[in-house]
């Protein structure tokens, strides 16, 4: 009788770490719902000039993202932002977001400090629960920088970013 209910212990338990393989446990692959999940991308320009420092912040939330973008303190409520505008993130959109989730970095780098240096971030909520949170600054993280907005790339291709970067 022991030996019978030890191999269904075992099968129960086979089975279910086939099934949690199978629904995606690894880091690269995610499920997120569009209604319950907030991203929020952020770029901010190195110290520059006021007239050319740029900051702007991509969120995309209920299948809708919005860009907020300014010149200095334009995202810490310091200053009126020069461009909030809003668009629909279809489908193909929304899959290439939730597809790109796997190529993020696990954490933020470790990178040199300097003076004058921008700032990238992505953060990803799921149902209140943080999916991921990098920050990117510094000297030397460049190429962490540039996946952050590879990731984004699909959302920020649906704005006039030429146009409202002034680049």
């Amino acid at each position: 009788m022991n030996a019978l209910r030890s191999l269904t212990m075992c099968a129960v338990l086979g089975m279910s770490a086939m099934m949690v393989t199978a629904c995606g446990s690894s880091d690269d692959a995610v499920d997120l719902e569009r209604s319950s999940t907030l991203i929020a991308y952020t770029h901010e320009d190195g110290s520059t000039p006021p007239a050319s420092h740029k900051e702007y912040q991509i969120v995309v939330a209920d299948g809708v993202a919005t860009l907020t973008l300014g010149g200095y303190g334009s995202l810490s409520g310091q200053a009126t932002p020069e461009v909030t505008d809003t668009t629909p993130v279809d489908d193909e959109v929304w899959q290439k977001l939730v597809d790109g989730v796997g190529s993020l970095p696990d954490a933020s780098p470790q990178t040199t400090p300097c003076a004058g240096a921008g700032t990238t971030s992505v953060k990803i909520t799921a149902d209140g629960d943080v999916v991921k949170d990098l920050t990117v600054t510094g000297c030397g993280a460049g190429d962490t920088a540039d996946r952050l907005a590879e990731f984004i790339a699909p959302v920020e291709s649906l704005f006039d970013m030429k146009s409202y970067l002034g680049r």
